[in-house]
């Protein structure tokens, strides 16, 4: 397969699963429009941040133009196409009968109205009439040429209404790559670690004021890892006893994969729905912002209990998260297209 994935690189998800595809045979390219800050590997990267006005809109049209006669399917990350407007690109590549996916990594489909609905944490980042308006028109614009949108369990019911076929196709990470640092039960100062992409909306003010409550009452260490390249957070990463992710989102995160992978126990917000139906089976602790201080302060007082929650957590990175099982998933949705 010519497999090409495009335009953004969300949490270093389109660099992950190209990697394992390359592993499993399959000639693929990951081209970047936009540099992220954490330093993922890419293919391609246009850097079209550093042009001015004219050369952001020739550059994706040049590539799109080679791309028709280098791949025939289109990996869409982050509800992006070739070209940053309209739907020309859309439309030539569907009368071209190119295999064509959009893949959802979460704020690209969230809309406030449907998502208040099942998660009462839902940031206020979100609480924008205009913004839902145009993620549905974005929606409707990618579901005209393209039928499939896959995602993770969480985002589902942002998108039923739009495509005509919802897959779930859980997050990647190469966990052979990860190497387990499981706590040490007797270690008397934890580390505790936090590592917010954005601190609004990933809760990071109220994990600051449970950390601001147990200090002077209970020894621990505590770092917010933020601003640094991938591979430098994920060393720190490694000598932590506690993890925590997200409070607001209702679902974890690709750093609470990794640290899963690394053998850490993870706190997180997780709806109830999706720990109900989808998510039975997860080792994370799940939290919410009224009860995460109570939780640490268990963990605190019972540090032994640790290094069994961290073995589950590789366990279940492995079992559900590891990128070539993952990879496969993809080709086999790639064949039925």
């Amino acid at each position: 397969m010519r497999i090409l994935h495009a335009p953004y690189n969300m949490a270093g998800q389109a660099s992950i699963l190209a990697s394992a595809q390359r592993e499993l045979g399959q000639d693929v390219c990951v081209v970047e429009y936009f540099t992220t800050p954490f330093g993922y590997p890419v293919d391609v990267n246009l850097a079209l941040e550093k042009k001015n006005r004219l050369v952001r809109e020739i550059k994706p049209l040049i590539f799109f133009g080679k791309s028709l006669f280098q791949y025939e399917f289109y990996h869409f990350h982050f509800g992006g196409s070739l070209l940053l407007h309209g739907d020309i690109d859309l439309r030539i590549l569907k009368y071209l009968q190119k295999k064509c996916v959009v893949h959802s990594h979460g704020s690209d489909v969230k809309q406030w109205r449907i998502g208040k609905l099942r998660n009462p944490y839902m940031p206020d980042y979100y609480k924008n009439k205009e913004r839902d308006k145009r993620i549905a028109q974005r929606l409707e614009i990618l579901s005209k040429y393209i039928d499939v949108i896959v995602l993770e369990p969480s985002l589902k019911h942002f998108v039923v209404d739009f495509f005509q076929r919802v897959e779930i196709i859980e997050r990647a990470l190469d966990v052979k790559n990860f190497v387990p640092h499981y706590p040490k039960k007797n270690k008397e100062v934890p580390l505790i670690i936090h590592a917010p992409s954005n601190r609004c909306r990933k809760g990071t003010k109220y994990i600051l004021e449970s950390i601001n409550e147990l200090r002077g009452n209970y020894k621990f260490d505590f770092r917010i890892l933020e601003n640094m390249l991938h591979k430098d957070c994920l060393k720190i990463l490694a000598e932590a006893d506690i993890v925590i992710d997200q409070l607001l989102y209702g679902t974890y995160g690709v750093f609470a994969i990794e640290a899963m992978a690394l053998g850490k126990p993870v706190l997180c917000y997780i709806r109830e729905d999706l720990r109900e139906k989808d998510l039975r089976d997860i080792p994370i602790i799940p939290v919410t912002i009224h009860n995460l201080t109570q939780n640490l302060k268990y963990l605190i007082r019972n540090r032994e209990l640790l290094p069994e929650i961290g073995w589950k957590s590789r366990k279940f990175a492995e079992e559900y998260h590891d990128s070539v099982v993952i990879a496969k998933q993809w080709l086999n949705l790639y064949r039925s297209l």
